[in-house]
C-alpha cells in the first residue's frame, strides 16, 4: 500500500499471468479492500507493450481482472525512477533482509518465513516515517474500496473440450504405450 507502506508477499513456483493475478487477489483479501489504482512495473504477464509516447497495451486477462474489481492499472513509465522505485523497492527490501543467503528445505518452510517476515515488517517503525506500516494502514483502510463478490472461476484458464456420448473428454489425452493418444474418461 502506497501511503502506509504495508506489505503483502506471497511465493509461487511459477510466474504466469494467472499466478500474478492470484497474488494480487490474495493481497486484496489480505488488506480487506483495494485502492482504485494499481501501479505496476511493466511485467510481460500484464503489459504487452508500453510505447514511448505513453500508450500502454495490457494483457486481456489482466484487464479483465482489473475490470471485475474496478481497478485502474497504471504501468510505470519506462526509465522513470520516481514511479519505478515504488514498484521495485518492496522486492529490494525483501531480497536484502530475507532472501540473501537463505536456505530452506521446502516451499512450506519458506512460506512460514515469508509470513513471519511480512508481519515483522508491518509492525516495525518505518525509518523515515517514524510510524509502523500497520499504524498508518489503520488510517489508509478507510480509503480502500470494498471487495466485490466475484466468481473465482473467471481467473482460471478455460478450454473448450468435446465430450463424447460415452463420457470421454477429447483433448490433450493420455499417451498409451504405443504412443497413441487415448482420450481421458470424464469423471463425475
Amino acid at each position: 500500500m502506497s501511503y502506509s507502506r504495508n506489505k503483502y508477499y506471497i511465493s509461487s513456483l511459477s510466474i504466469t499471468g494467472q499466478d500474478v493475478i492470484r497474488a494480487i487477489a490474495g493481497a486484496i483479501d489480505y488488506f480487506g479492500g483495494f485502492a482504485g489504482e494499481l501501479i505496476i512495473d511493466n511485467p510481460k504477464q500484464m503489459v504487452i507493450t508500453h510505447k514511448k509516447g505513453g500508450a500502454v497495451y495490457y494483457n486481456d486477462d489482466f484487464l479483465r481482472f482489473c475490470g471485475l474489481y474496478g481497478i485502474q492499472p497504471n504501468a510505470c513509465r519506462n526509465y522513470r525512477a520516481r514511479t519505478k522505485g515504488k514498484a521495485e523497492s518492496p522486492f529490494y527490501y525483501l531480497q536484502e533482509h530475507l532472501l540473501r543467503g537463505l536456505e530452506v528445505k521446502g516451499l512450506s518452510e519458506f512460506d512460514v518465513l515469508l509470513s513471519e517476515f511480512t508481519e515483522k515488517y508491518n509492525v516495525r517503525p518505518h525509518s523515515e516515517l517514524r510510524e509502523s506500516p500497520d499504524e498508518r494502514f489503520q488510517r489508509e483502510r478507510a480509503y480502500l474500496k470494498e471487495i466485490p463478490q466475484i466468481e473465482l472461476v473467471l481467473f482460471y484458464d478455460r478450454a473448450v473440450r468435446k465430450v463424447s456420448n460415452e463420457g470421454y473428454i477429447l483433448g490433450r489425452g493420455i499417451i498409451s504405450s504405443s504412443n497413441e493418444v487415448l482420450p481421458q474418461r470424464c469423471v463425475g
